[in-house]
């Protein structure tokens, strides 16, 4: 189960008290990590699980093991020294990882929309994970030029047991390219 309790309680929550089937949990990025636990507590509601350039973790890995033990102690450290323990992103890591290449007037107004995200969300871990094993069909979407993923695209759609398809952009392809990737994850 989930240590990560508020995200993945809310997605749960919110498909039981509207009474959803036939649901499609879509998770990108880390928010692959709550649809994974979240998918655990709704199988019987769901006709599909998709992710777009999203982490799937190993049991036991947090977002911050799996970004390497450099990243990681920077995370860590980061996340402790924060008052309210949240982490954010700076514009140059913003432009370098989640939007290179794209103008930067669009840049910065997506910038301008980030919150700082609970620490916790990076530094949890899921007991376990067997996505393969949720008995309902899942599909992987990645960016083709990703480079904000914590493991490679590919692995991360392996885990999931299947092969990625490919849209062109970077990780944030799903503001830049919505149509592209909105056409991808239609047609798994």
């Amino acid at each position: 189960m989930a240590r990560r309790v508020a995200a993945v309680d809310f997605l749960v929550d919110e498909v039981e008290r509207r009474d959803l089937t036939d649901v499609v949990l879509v998770g990108h990025s880390w928010g692959g990590i709550p649809v994974v636990a979240a998918a655990e507590r709704l199988r019987a509601r769901l006709a599909r699980v998709d992710f777009f350039s999203a982490f799937i973790p190993r049991a036991g890995e947090s977002m911050a093991d799996a970004m390497g033990p450099e990243v990681g102690a920077f995370l860590r450290t980061s996340i402790e020294s924060a008052p309210d323990r949240t982490i954010s992103v700076d514009f140059a890591s913003f432009q370098a990882s989640l939007m290179p290449g794209e103008p930067e007037k669009l840049q910065r107004l997506v910038f301008g929309q980030l919150v700082p995200q609970p620490g916790g969300y990076m530094l949890d871990a899921l007991d376990a994970v067997d996505v393969p094993g949720l008995g309902v069909p899942v599909g992987y979407v990645l960016a083709a030029d990703d480079r904000a993923l914590a493991a490679p695209g590919a692995e991360l759609a392996a885990r999931a047991g299947v092969e990625p398809v490919l849209v062109p952009g970077g990780h944030e392809a799903l503001l830049t390219a919505p149509d592209r990737v909105a056409d991808a994850l239609l047609g798994l």
